[in-house]
């Protein structure tokens, strides 16, 4: 009876290690996994950083074309109002000297 005991424990001593060695691998592979999934995750936020950093530097260029293109703009507007009101100065004096 002791000789079965003695079985029945080194199978169940030996199933225990084989769980132990099973549980081990698992842990290792989460652990491989957490560091994958914090990669695809760090890779996402970089990718997603550097966007916004192109959209800002992007942003930043259109408003010194828009301010320059505004400039201009608001020359042209100036030059047109100054002949408008030359036109209407000539007008008037023309009706003057009729």
């Amino acid at each position: 009876m002791t000789d079965t005991t003695t079985d029945t424990a080194e199978r169940l001593q030996h199933q225990l290690t084989d769980w132990r060695t099973r549980i081990d691998e698992l842990l290792v592979q989460l652990d491989l996994g957490s560091l994958d999934l914090r990669d695809a995750v760090t890779e996402q936020l970089t990718n997603a950083t550097n966007a916004g950093l192109a959209a800002l530097a992007g942003l930043g260029d259109a408003r010194d074309d828009l301010s320059a293109g505004v400039a201009a703009q608001r020359a042209t507007v100036g030059d047109i109002l100054r002949d408008l009101q030359n036109a209407f100065v000539r007008a008037r004096e023309s009706v003057e000297r009729t």
